[in-house]
């Protein structure tokens, strides 16, 4: 049998060429991450305001009858 030896040569420039690499690709994904936060946070806005109006609209329709039926009342009262 014969010995046979397997090697294999990683020279500096390889190893640049996968660093670049990597770095583009840590690059785009932090510009990923960074666009997410981004909606999540336009998410999270757009669920205040709709909440906001959900809870000011029955506040509002309520003082607006009571209004309503004091005026009426006023009305019959004033005859």
């Amino acid at each position: 049998m014969m010995n046979e030896t397997h090697s294999v040569l990683i020279t500096a420039r390889d190893i640049y060429d996968k660093l670049v690499e990597l770095s583009g690709k840590v690059d785009g994904s932090l510009a990923a991450h960074e666009q997410l936060r981004l909606q999540v946070i336009d998410h999270e806005q757009r669920i205040r305001a709709v909440e906001r109006w959900r809870y000011t609209l029955p506040a509002s329709l309520l003082l607006g009858v009571m209004s309503a039926v004091a005026s009426i009342l006023a009305g019959f009262n004033a005859t």
